[in-house]
């Protein structure tokens, strides 16, 4: 239902529907975030750290709520929630056009790739370095992504290796190629 008031007057419209259409979608494990077909992002699901996105915390989302930043992405990648402090929550990364990264939510390891650790994002941040991305997935608590050179860059968590930059256990906050000097398609 639409109400207006201007002035002396006002309006109530009759009941409509409203309805979202979505181009792709990407599930994690406690959120999912999809892409509309002008490059709209929505995530729904949970959010105790800002992990949809969209410059609120605290409150879990059952319906797509827009990601914050008037951001015209190509993809959208959901990660995978952690359990860190007894807060279960995770977060998310979308391309835009220009093959710039942007990630939000949780940033234990510098999993949003922007240089920090430990302040998380309720909105988009720029992922440093300023390489130019074709691809991007989302993980527990890192995050990777195709390069248009053919390289592959990760950021975040390296407890068990992620990062693929033979420095076992050290995390990085900024994107580090993976080792081996590979060309990517």
């Amino acid at each position: 239902v639409l109400s207006a008031t201007a002035g002396s007057l006002a309006g109530t419209s009759s009941p409509f529907e409203v309805r979202l259409r979505l181009a792709s979608v990407s599930v994690g494990n406690a959120m999912a975030c999809a892409l509309s077909p002008l490059g709209d992002a929505y995530c729904w699901g949970r959010n105790q750290t800002g992990g949809l996105g969209a410059g609120t915390s605290g409150t879990n989302e059952p319906r797509p709520v827009l990601v914050a930043g008037n951001l015209s992405l190509t993809q959208v990648d959901a990660g995978s929630a952690s359990n860190i402090g007894g807060i279960f929550d995770g977060g998310g990364c979308g391309l835009t056009a220009d093959a710039a990264a942007y990630c939000w939510g949780r940033n234990d390891f510098g999993q949003l790739g922007n240089g920090t650790t430990g302040v998380n994002s309720s909105v988009p941040v720029p992922v440093a370095g300023g390489i130019a991305f074709q691809w991007i997935s989302v993980g527990r608590d890192h995050a990777c992504g195709l390069a248009r050179s053919g390289a592959i860059y990760c950021w975040g968590s390296n407890q068990l290796g992620y990062l693929g930059n033979d420095n076992f256990g050290v995390h990085s906050s900024v994107p580090v190629p993976v080792a081996g000097g590979l060309s990517y398609t």
